[in-house]
């Protein structure tokens, strides 16, 4: 039977041990509460979605860990209008970050009702961001999807700037509305597009209301685009 002939081996080989399975939950740990970002290394313009679901969220913190821009949840069909809009909108138009307005639009109401409520609540004052319209249902039946594109029209012809989300077809768009790319991969078709949904379950570190199940955006253009489009009308 072997013998270890110096007492300190033994004890120096937990040591080493321990200290390596410490090294391994640290790294464990800062993995799990990084900041979400996508697949693309080359992807640097990071946003998120923001609503009354999560509780008020330190802008300055988004700021800190990588945020360029946010998305506020808006309206949605002709009654709902998220709490917290009108605090952030307050807050961002003092030149936080370029921020926008995510409309999700329903199958429940008419499209004039839908712009209707919309010009209400929001109207001119939506940021520096297109106005972002996504289906706030599963339907993908074509009077749906043509009644999404007609109210994207409708803001357009306010002067609006719109990103409409990819479940819509481009032939009920016009040839000027901006793309947003849905799903967990870019791909080479992905240069149609202005921004990009790559998750719904992301994460900003050391933020706790956004530790998770938070939708986080990315620009698919270069720094300096995005800058000369949206940073340089800041307050």
């Amino acid at each position: 039977m072997t013998r270890y002939r110096h007492r300190a081996t033994l004890p120096a080989l937990l040591i080493c041990l321990l200290v390596a399975l410490g090294l391994l939950i640290f790294a464990w740990h800062q993995w799990r509460t990084r900041t979400t970002l996508p697949s693309s290394s080359n992807m640097s313009t990071i946003g998120v979605e923001l609503t009354q679901e999560q509780g008020f969220v330190d802008l300055q913190a988004l700021k800190k860990h990588g945020i360029d821009f946010v998305y506020l949840r808006g309206t949605q069909g002709r009654s709902y209008f998220d709490d917290n809009y009108d605090l952030y909108r307050d807050k961002l138009q003092s030149g936080v970050m370029p921020f926008g307005t995510v409309v999700r639009f329903s199958n429940e109401s008419t499209v004039a009702q839908q712009l209707a409520f919309f010009n209400k609540k929001i109207g001119q004052q939506a940021g520096q961001l297109p106005v972002m319209i996504v289906p706030a249902v599963n339907d993908r039946s074509p009077k749906f999807l043509q009644a999404m594109a007609k109210f994207a029209a409708a803001l357009q012809k306010q002067g609006q700037a719109v990103v409409v989300s990819d479940v819509c077809p481009a032939k009920y768009l016009t040839k000027s509305t901006q793309r947003l790319l849905t799903g967990a991969q870019a791909n080479n078709s992905s240069s149609r597009y202005t921004f990009w949904r790559y998750t719904e379950q992301g994460r900003v570190k050391d933020v706790d209301q956004l530790a998770g199940k938070t939708t986080m955006f990315a620009y698919l253009g270069s720094s300096g685009s995005f800058s000369r489009l949206y940073e340089q009308n800041l307050n």
